[in-house]
């Protein structure tokens, strides 16, 4: 694992972003897979305009040197398995791989490998008592009886 970014100033590894009102908690954030932090940014204006305060931690299998948070290159389920245990995060929002479960399919030979870390990944959120989303495309393996 390789912690890439800001550095972090608790012993959890958690870079917290300074936008709480006084006496409110802040929220830690794990977004795994995270790419550019699109999402990311989403979560800490949400928390912003409702005056909580958040910590987000990104994780993704490859740099992302233009993440605007703290950053942990790393591979996904390895990642997930390690921290579940430890109750680091209060919320976790995962956007795993789904080329292959796209219309351009036929671009992608990386199928099995992306249905089975989406699968290992819903299994182990799913394991947890960590409140999560999963965001995908709707031909991916994940719930159909919840989407938006």
């Amino acid at each position: 694992m390789k912690r890439i970014g800001r550095p972090p100033i608790n012993n959890r590894g958690i870079f917290p972003t300074p936008q709480a009102a006084p006496g409110m908690p802040t929220l830690r954030v794990l977004d795994l897979c995270c790419s550019e932090g699109g999402i990311s940014e989403g979560i800490r204006r949400a928390c912003q305009e409702k005056g909580v305060g958040v910590s987000i931690t990104g994780v993704d299998i490859t740099p992302q040197p233009r993440y605007p948070f703290f950053f942990i290159q790393a591979e996904a389920v390895s990642f997930l398995e390690e921290i579940l245990t430890t109750q680091q995060f209060d919320f976790i929002h995962v956007s795993p791989p789904c080329k292959s479960h796209t219309v351009l399919k036929h671009m992608s030979n990386e199928k099995s490998i992306e249905s089975e870390i989406t699968l290992d990944i819903v299994r182990l959120l799913r394991s947890s008592s960590t409140p999560y989303t999963i965001e995908n495309v709707a031909q991916a393996p994940i719930r159909k009886d919840a989407t938006l």
